[in-house]
């Protein structure tokens, strides 16, 4: 995966992140941003 494929994905996590980040389920950031990248491997 190239990095100018990942820059628009890292920014939406930003995004994700401070909302989610708000209500404390940081964990769930992780696990999605896991699950999107396997399943663009694949």
């Amino acid at each position: 995966m190239s990095l100018t494929t990942l820059e628009p994905l890292l920014e939406d996590a930003k995004a994700i992140k401070m909302d989610l980040a708000i209500e404390g389920t940081y964990e769930a950031v992780t696990e999605h941003l896991q699950i999107f990248m396997s399943n663009d491997k694949a």
